[in-house]
Order: C-alpha cells, then sequence, then structure tokens
C-alpha cells in the first residue's frame, strides 16, 4: 500500500500536468457552453439558435484565454496574429464536428439530439488538445515535462480518489449505453414517484426560479399547497439546480443526469473517505469507492434522488467526526451536516442518528492514555473545567454536540417551517408500535448480501428485506475481518456491535418507526440501509490494508464456507432470488476468492493485481446494475403531450387573467399541474394535507386518502365547489358533456380540446351556516356532495337514483344490485381465472350520468351503452366516472371483472346517479350572487370583495393552513375549518374588502435563529482571527526587546 507521504508527482504522455489541466479548462468550458445557452434562451428570451451560437463563441474564448494562460503557456512559440487565426479555423471545425454529428446521427440515424452533442463534445475536446498544442500555440516543451503546477499537484495527491470517478463515470457511461439512457438514447431513469412526484415538482421549480414565482406557497397542486415543504422534501440539494442546464420539457433528461452525477460523487466521496481516514493511497480506494456507489440501496432506491445526496454526505460526516477525535477540529463536520440538512432534512436527521452511533465507535477505537488529551497534564482541581476538558470523551463529546448544535441552528431556516408543515401533512401520521414486530428470519438477511438480488421496494409481502448488498467482495472480507489478526480486538468489537445494532434496527418495528422520523412509510423500507453498506466497505478496506493478518487457509475456508451455504440457499430461495442469482454469487465467490490468494502471492505484480481488481469491479458493477436498474422509460412518452398542453395551457392565461383552476380530463403522472404548469386540483406528495385528501376520497376523488387525490371529470357540483374553470380533453377521455361545458379551443394539432364550465364558482363564497352539520365520513359520495349543496343553499335532491333493471351473472353468484348500496359476490369456481356480473341500469330523468363503484378486490369494471362504448376503470383507486349525457330509459350495462379476484368472495358498493340540471342551475344561482369577486392575486395572496346579504360563513375551497390569515375590512378574521379542512371565515350582512395572505408558520422565526447563529460565528471569527493577529503581533515586539 502506498502512504500519502510517497506522493511525489509523476507523469507520462497521456497524465501530466497539461492534460490534467487542459480537461478541467474543457469541463468548465463545457459548463460555460451550456450555462449561457440556457441563461440566454430561458432566463431572457432569445431564440434557440442564437443562443448556442452566442454561447458557443463564449465558451470557445474562454477556453482560449485559460488555455493561453493556464494550459500552453510555459513557452508558447507562435506569434499572437497566429493564434488568432487558427482559432478562428478551431471554431469552424468544432462547429462542422457538431453538424456532422447532427447529420449523421440525429438526422441520419434518429438518434437523439442529445447523442449528436455527446459525439461532437468528445470528439471535439480530443481534437482541440492536439491542434492547439501544434497549431494555435506552437507549444516548445514536451507536456511529460509539466508536473508541478498546482492543478497537478492536487490532481496526483488524490489520484485514486479521481480514478473513483473516472470508474464510476464508466460504469454508470456503461449502462446507459447498454438501456439506451440520456445522452445515449432517449430513455430516462424515470420511475415509479420519480415518474409521477418527483419529476412534476422540478418542472415547477423550473419554473417558480424562470418567472420569478414564489417558492413559498403554489397554486398549482392540490388546491394549493406549500411549495416550500415540497422544496424542502424533495429539491433542495444543490445540485437540484443543475435543471437549469436542460429545458424544461426535457426535464427527465435532466433528472437522468443528476442521478448518474450523483452516483459519481457518492464513489467519490467514500474514496476520499477512505483516503483521509486511512492515510493510504491505493487501488483499493477507487474498489471501493464503486462498491459503496453501487450498493443495493443505489439499486433500488436511485430514483428518490433527495435521498441520494445523503449518500455523498455521509462519508463526509463520518470523516468530520474522525477529525474532531484526531485534533478537535469541527469544521468539516459541521459543514458537512448543515449541507445535508440543507439538501434533505429527512436523511440529514437520520445522519444525525448514525453521527451519535459512530462517535462512540470512534471514542472506543482512539481510546488511549486513559482517556486523557494530555497524559501530563496535572490539575489543583480534579474536577476543575480545564480537568474535564482534557478527557477526551467529554472534550470530544462537547464539540460533537456543540457542532451538531450549530449545525441545527444554521438550517433553523428550513427545520422550523419543515416541522410545522409535516404536522399537518401524512408524512407525520402514525402512532409508536404498542408491541414488538420482526420482519424476516436472519438467515435470509445473510442472503441479502448476494449478487443479482430483486430490490426491496415494498413494505408488504413476504421477504421485506433491506438493500445492503454491497459487493461479493465485501461480502467475503466480513468473516476474514474477524479472523483478521491484525485488526484489534476491540477495533473488530465495536463494528461487530454497529453490524448487530442495525441489524437489530432492520428486524424491530419499533427501530423503523424511530429512524423513519417516528412515522411508518407506505412502502420503500429500510430508508437508511445505506448506512450499514457504509460500515461493512470500510470494515473490508481494514481488512485490505491489513492483509498480512490473512492466511490462505482463511481465505479458502471462507470462500468454501460461503459457497456451500449460497448452494444451501437455492433449496430455500426466497422471493428476492433466483437461480440466477445463486449462480452468479457462486461465480463471484470464486472469482473473489481467486483475486484474494493473487493479492497473497509475494510474486504478483503490483499491475496485474491492480488490474485484475478494477476488471473484476467493473465487471461485477455492470452486471448487477443491469439485472437491478430497470430503466425503461422514454422520454418521448414522458413529454408526449407536453407542447399540446402548453399550448392550451397558454390560451387559457392569454384568454383568462382571473383566478381560476384548470384541469385534465386525464392525467398522465399524478402531479401533472406541477408539470404543465396550470392551477389544478390534483396531487401527490407527502407533503399533502391529509385531512384535505381524506375529503378528496369521500366526494369520490382517485386517490389514497393519504396524500394523492387525482382529478378525473367530476360532477359540476364538485367543479363548482373546487373553482375548476376549464378541463382540457384529448381523445383519451370522454369529452366533457355540452348541458355543462362549452368548448372554446382546439389546438393546432388537433389534440387538445378546451372546454369552459358553464356553472363555475370562485375560490370563495357565501355558504349558509349550517354547513357545520357536513358530515364528510367516506361512504356514498354523492349524498356527501348533496348534502354540500343543501346546507349551504338549502336546494336539495340533486343527484336522482337510477332505475335498475337486471342483474347478470357468469360463472360468478351474488345479490342482484336493485338499488344504490353494498352487494356481494362470490365465484364460482374459486379457481378460475373467469367471471363477470352484468348490471343492467337506466337514468330516470335526462342528464349527465355519473358511476361510482368500489370494491377491494375486484380489479375492473366496463361501461357500455348507446352513448359510450368500453369505457374502463380500474378498482386500485376507486372514483366518480362520468359516463355523460344521458337520457331518461337509455340503458347502461355496467360489468364488474371477477376474473381476478384474490379472494372467493368480496363486496362492492355501487351507487349510480344523473343530476339534475336544474337543481345545478339553482345552485349555481344562489351562489354566484353572493361569491368573491377575485381582484388580484398572487401566489401568497388574494383580495377581492364579497357581498353578504345576511350572516354567514365565507367558504373557500383553499386547504386549510396555519399559514392563512383572512382579514376583513382591514381586520383579522378567525379562521375555522369546513369539512375539517377547507379554510373559512365568518361573515356578517354588507360589502366587505377581503384579503387571504399566506406566511409559513415558522419561517419567520428560522429565519432569525439561522441569522443571528450566522452572525454570532462570523463576529467569533473575526475576533478569533483578531486575536491571533495581536498575540503575533505581541510576540514580534517581545522578541524585539528581548534582542
Amino acid at each position: 500500500m502506498e502512504s500519502i507521504s510517497a506522493n511525489i508527482p509523476k507523469t507520462n504522455k497521456f497524465i501530466n500536468g497539461e492534460t490534467v489541466s487542459y480537461t478541467l479548462m474543457a469541463t468548465v468550458s463545457l459548463f460555460i457552453l451550456f450555462s449561457i445557452k440556457q441563461i440566454l434562451k430561458v432566463f431572457i428570451g432569445i431564440g434557440v439558435t442564437p443562443s448556442c451560437i452566442i454561447a458557443f463563441l463564449v465558451a470557445s474564448i474562454v477556453s482560449f484565454i485559460i488555455e493561453r494562460k493556464y494550459v500552453f503557456g510555459k513557452k508558447i512559440l507562435s506569434s499572437n496574429i497566429k493564434q488568432i487565426i487558427f482559432f478562428v479555423i478551431r471554431i469552424a471545425v468544432n462547429f462542422g464536428f457538431y453538424k456532422l454529428a447532427e447529420f449523421g446521427f440525429f438526422n441520419m440515424l434518429d438518434m437523439p439530439i442529445s447523442f449528436a452533442w455527446f459525439i461532437a463534445i468528445v470528439t471535439s475536446f480530443l481534437f482541440n488538445y492536439v491542434y492547439d498544442r501544434t497549431l494555435i500555440f506552437d507549444c516548445g516543451y514536451d507536456a511529460v515535462s509539466v508536473k508541478q503546477s498546482k492543478t497537478y499537484k492536487i490532481f496526483y495527491k488524490n489520484r485514486y480518489v479521481f480514478l473513483t470517478t473516472v470508474l464510476a463515470t464508466a460504469c454508470i457511461a456503461v449502462i446507459y449505453v447498454i438501456f439506451s439512457v440520456f445522452p445515449f438514447g432517449s430513455i430516462t431513469v424515470m420511475r415509479m414517484d420519480l415518474y409521477h412526484q418527483y419529476g412534476p415538482l422540478f418542472a415547477e421549480l423550473y419554473d417558480r426560479i424562470v418567472e420569478h414565482k414564489s417558492l413559498l406557497y403554489s397554486w398549482n397542486t392540490g388546491g394549493g399547497s406549500s411549495f416550500l415543504g415540497n422544496y424542502l422534501n424533495y429539491l433542495s440539494s444543490p445540485l437540484s439546480f443543475l435543471i437549469f442546464l436542460f429545458d424544461k420539457e426535457d426535464i427527465s433528461y435532466a433528472i437522468t443526469f443528476i442521478v448518474a452525477f450523483k452516483c459519481i460523487l457518492s464513489a467519490t466521496s467514500f474514496s476520499y473517505y477512505l483516503k483521509k481516514s486511512f492515510n493510504k493511497d491505493n487501488y483499493f480506494l477507487s474498489a471501493f469507492g464503486i462498491l459503496y456507489a453501487f450498493s443495493a440501496y443505489f439499486l433500488a432506491y436511485y430514483w428518490n434522488v433527495m435521498w441520494l445526496d445523503a449518500m455523498i454526505m455521509l462519508p463526509l460526516i463520518a470523516l468530520g467526526i474522525e477529525k474532531i477525535f484526531k485534533t478537535g477540529d469541527i469544521k468539516l463536520y459541521t459543514v458537512s451536516l448543515v449541507i445535508l440538512f440543507f439538501a434533505n432534512y429527512y436523511m440529514g436527521y437520520m445522519c444525525c442518528i448514525f453521527a451519535v452511533l459512530y462517535f462512540f465507535v470512534c471514542f472506543i477505537n482512539t481510546y488511549s492514555n486513559d482517556g486523557k488529551l494530555n497524559e501530563n497534564a496535572v490539575y489543583e482541581k480534579k474536577y476543575s473545567t480545564k480537568a474535564l476538558m482534557n478527557n477526551v470523551f467529554i472534550n470530544r463529546g462537547v464539540k460533537f454536540a456543540f457542532a451538531s448544535i450549530i449545525a441545527a441552528l444554521i438550517c433553523a431556516i428550513t427545520l422550523v417551517p419543515v416541522f410545522m408543515i409535516l404536522k399537518n401533512s401524512s408524512a407525520t401520521s402514525g402512532t409508536f408500535p404498542q408491541t414488538f414486530k420482526s420482519y424476516f428470519d436472519l438467515l435470509d438477511l445473510i442472503t441479502s448480501h448476494f449478487a443479482l438480488l430483486e430490490t426491496t421496494i415494498r413494505s408488504s409481502g413476504d421477504n421485506v428485506l433491506p438493500n445492503i448488498y454491497t459487493g461479493i467482495l465485501t461480502f467475503i472480507l466480513l468473516p476474514l475481518f474477524l479472523v483478521n489478526n491484525k485488526i484489534k480486538l476491540k477495533e473488530k468489537a465495536t463494528y461487530v456491535v454497529l453490524i448487530i445494532f442495525f441489524v437489530f434496527c432492520f428486524n424491530n418495528n419499533c427501530a423503523e418507526y424511530i429512524w423513519h422520523a417516528f412515522h411508518f412509510p407506505n412502502d420503500l423500507p429500510y430508508r437508511y440501509s445505506y448506512m450499514y453498506s457504509f460500515i461493512i466497505a470500510v470494515m473490508g478496506y481494514k481488512t485490505i490494508l491489513n492483509f498480512k493478518g490473512i492466511k490462505v487457509k482463511d481465505i479458502a475456508y471462507t470462500g468454501l464456507a460461503i459457497i456451500s451455504f449460497v448452494i444451501i440457499c437455492q433449496k430455500f430461495l426466497t422471493n428476492k432470488m433466483t437461480n440466477s442469482t445463486i449462480y452468479a454469487t457462486i461465480i463471484f465467490v470464486a472469482l473473489w476468492c481467486g483475486f484474494l490468494f493473487l493479492l497473497k502471492n509475494k510474486n504478483a505484480q503490483k499491475k496485474t493485481v491492480s488490474f485484475v481488481l478494477v476488471t473484476f469491479i467493473l465487471c461485477e458493477t455492470i452486471i448487477s446494475s443491469i439485472v437491478g436498474l430497470p430503466l425503461n422509460q422514454d422520454n418521448k412518452n414522458y413529454k408526449e403531450n407536453y407542447k399540446t398542453y402548453t399550448v392550451a395551457i397558454n390560451y387559457i392565461d392569454n384568454k383568462d387573467s382571473g383566478f381560476y383552476r384548470t384541469e385534465l380530463c386525464y392525467l398522465n403522472t399524478r402531479m401533472d399541474p406541477a408539470y404543465y404548469g396550470y392551477n389544478g386540483i390534483s396531487v401527490f406528495s407527502s407533503m399533502a394535507y391529509e385531512s384535505y385528501s381524506q375529503l378528496q376520497s369521500s366526494l369520490g376523488m382517485q386517490g389514497n386518502k393519504v396524500n394523492s387525490y387525482t382529478y378525473n371529470t367530476q360532477t359540476p357540483v364538485y367543479n363548482m365547489m373546487f373553482n375548476i374553470k376549464y378541463l382540457i380533453q384529448t381523445d383519451v377521455s370522454l369529452a366533457p358533456s355540452s348541458n355543462l361545458y362549452k368548448k372554446i379551443y382546439t389546438t393546432s394539432d388537433k389534440k387538445s380540446n378546451v372546454y369552459e364550465s358553464k356553472y363555475n364558482l370562485p375560490i370563495a363564497y357565501c355558504v349558509n351556516s349550517k354547513i357545520d352539520d357536513w358530515v364528510t365520513d367516506e361512504g356514498n359520495p354523492f349524498e356527501i356532495q348533496s348534502d354540500f349543496v343543501k346546507l349551504a343553499t338549502g336546494y336539495s335532491n340533486l343527484f336522482k337514483p337510477v332505475e335498475y333493471n337486471s342483474t347478470d351473472f357468469d360463472a360468478v353468484s351474488g345479490d342482484d344490485v336493485t338499488e344504490n348500496g353494498t352487494y356481494w359476490l362470490e365465484k364460482s369456481d374459486s379457481s378460475s381465472n373467469y367471471g363477470t356480473e352484468t348490471v343492467s341500469l337506466s337514468p330516470t330523468i335526462d342528464g349527465n350520468l355519473y358511476l361510482y363503484v368500489k370494491s377491494s378486490d375486484l380489479k375492473t369494471i366496463t361501461v357500455n351503452s348507446e352513448k359510450v362504448s368500453d369505457i374502463t376503470q380500474s378498482m386500485e383507486d376507486a372514483y366518480i366516472l362520468d359516463l355523460g349525457y344521458h337520457n331518461k330509459g337509455d340503458e347502461v350495462l355496467v360489468s364488474l371483472d371477477a376474473s381476478k379476484m384474490e379472494s372467493e368472495s368480496t363486496s362492492f358498493d355501487f351507487y349510480c346517479y344523473t343530476a339534475d340540471d336544474t337543481v345545478v342551475k339553482n345552485m349555481y344561482n344562489s351562489l354566484t350572487g353572493n361569491s368573491l369577486n377575485v381582484e388580484s392575486y398572487s401566489d401568497t395572496t388574494i383580495k377581492g370583495t364579497v357581498k353578504a346579504k345576511e350572516n354567514c360563513y365565507l367558504y373557500s375551497s383553499i386547504p386549510y393552513d396555519d399559514g392563512w390569515s383572512v382579514y376583513v375590512d382591514g381586520k383579522k378574521a378567525e379562521t375555522f375549518e369546513i369539512g375539517g379542512t377547507l379554510l373559512a371565515i365568518e361573515l356578517t350582512p354588507g360589502q366587505h374588502k377581503i384579503e387571504y395572505k399566506y406566511f409559513p408558520v415558522g419561517f419567520l422565526y428560522g429565519i432569525i435563529i439561522s441569522a443571528v447563529t450566522v452572525f454570532g460565528l462570523c463576529v467569533f471569527y473575526i475576533y478569533n482571527k483578531s486575536s491571533l493577529k495581536l498575540n503575533k503581533s505581541k510576540r514580534r515586539k517581545d522578541k524585539i526587546i528581548v534582542e
């Protein structure tokens, strides 16, 4: 192993001071190119072509200046005129590279334009070095001789850390090439919540920054929500701002790049930790960096992009704690924790738990001198402050605690408001478990170290195991760590206890509850398992550093024992394992044991060992990643409707400057309002108001009653309740009925139609105080909507029940559906994959027909009539289904598919009604005359006037939040909730000026705490520096006097 003291710079014709400086220059120039292009295009509004040309010219000029001064400046033989002439030619050649790549790959081979950019950049990078060195600057020296530059010294000192970066980049590149992922194709990393939730939120962040909107509150999703909460929960990583290097419609490309970049930084960070912690330089730094970054945690949760920052920062936090023990310096630990808190408070909380654990590990492993910093120090008083602070545990513990508190205080600007926001969201619901519960057998946990496993995503089902695979090499080194006679016993003990602690936490419901911020997550269990990977990777590296303490027979016995265990496991496969898992693990164990034998061979050349190590690491990483990463979402599909919806939304915005909500008749993601940038009602976010979600489900919206609800064309009552004025429809959904909506626009591509509601009410209006009696418990959504109308206006019988004609059974039996209510269904043959119940019904009046069927076991329903054909609805999340306009007596057939029932029998709720247009009009006329006339609004304010005819409530569809203040005629009114979640105030008769204002609860306190803390640290720093200067000056004067 190489010690750091041996870092005397060496060079060759490929790696030297010149090539390193050139690579750094090229990277800077490339960043400038994309940054300026996006600034000009997105923020200033210049066209695409001019933006690209200007950015290309500026980046080229910058590269020329940097090369002249810092890269090739040692000895330039060419004249200034020659340099300029050849530089202009180089610009033309580089532009030609791009046009050739565009023509060949984009136009001819139909590959993404990003790939053409990639080819042009790589070609220009290689060409420019030779061209610039030879022709532009005519360098009069050998590049190999450049080895004393500051840049190269830093590079050489950290060469194995940089090698990690290169290897991680190579792994990601190979994986992306295999899956045709951006920039090598149009496939992206979009998956599950990243597809439906985080991606659209990134798009909204993009809009808010570009359009200078508020980051505190947003009308885009959920009928209104704290954007600050969403930002701090999902988007606050400093790396999130890399999205601005891309266009908004290609936000999935931006996220794909960020995921790769964070993976690379994780590998680099861990290698840097190993280098600094163990004071060694070797290829194993890079190897273990790769194993950590591509561990099963990344393979399972890469799409939770906001959690990846914790993988980057954890090694630096651990290194900071070690530094506290070694030197007493708290800066690295404090800064690392601050960055993580800002990047993701949730992961910051988990890392605080880890930090406490790791503090004790460091204390035990570094304990010496009877626990004293200065063993020779003598104090008059045994328990004086100085004597106590000479104790290692007390001294380092005080500094550790102080640094942790300072980090939290600096981050109070985010931690305080997010704590207040979480109180109303689903992310903090739950109660502490009353009994202990385990999740898996310990032998099954051991199999989680195997290769080619299916990763754990869901919290339910069998074999819910943590994602802890960190390479087979690490797995082999764990038992060798224990038998290594060069590693101290106390070190082994501390790490074994740490491992046992994490295993206990994985397998205990109470510990899981605490780790996940006193909450059981809906899915994605063991969100802290990357910490386990960190620990075992460190143990593996320690074993390698002390490999002299391992005997050949130890390797042989360990390898045979593991292979035997794997073979036995083939008889007891978990649902995470396949035969491929077994065979791949056996092969990798054999290969890595062979490598360890090679490592023990004193005659083996270092280059051979290094080559085999890197080859094996890359092969295992790439193979495991190919199996573990389900990359299949095409950017073309993700943004399929982006242009047509954007045109439709722009038309609405240009036509109507008032405050209103818009919705799509069919949503591609659960957060389309955020992605396309319109004020909607749909939402999917852990920061969603849970009570509002429950109300939406009760009203017949598709949702989970916790953190999501999705709009599908709803009843006119719902639309009036929630200010839905415009609908955008494509051919995948039924066109809104002409009796309720007016078609006002069709996009030029004929893909989207815009409809305006004939019965639109604003965001707030006066309702009868009897609305206090409104019961919103889940049940019949039509009754809940009808009750709202009756209590608010006095009008009743808005929904007319249909007449049920008959019920037919095919391979099933059950109750005949004769009226709205709950019924029973049973399969005739429980093993059969077929079974259907068909209900025939007819409206009793002309009007829009609505259906609501709910069942825990039925999978789909299909509706047919003369007016509609094969309208299918999934029963996963029941919602009111708009069947369009039907005349009295029309026969409608509703088929319930029982073929995929998991049980022999089940119950289902069946409700079908026609909306009475007369009552709808009466409701509208009653409420519109007492509604809020919105005069102005912003993201955080609404101003308007309202005329109340009598004592009443001013109802609003704004989700109740303590951050909202409502002023009536300049005086603050007391707010309360209607339906347990809708913001309202009391009004007296007369004309009133109304103003809604929003400011996050706790945000001001957070700002003050953070500001005071930062100011105090600055004052302390200045004072400390001044004191050092004064002391230095005093010592200098004393020295002069003595002389």
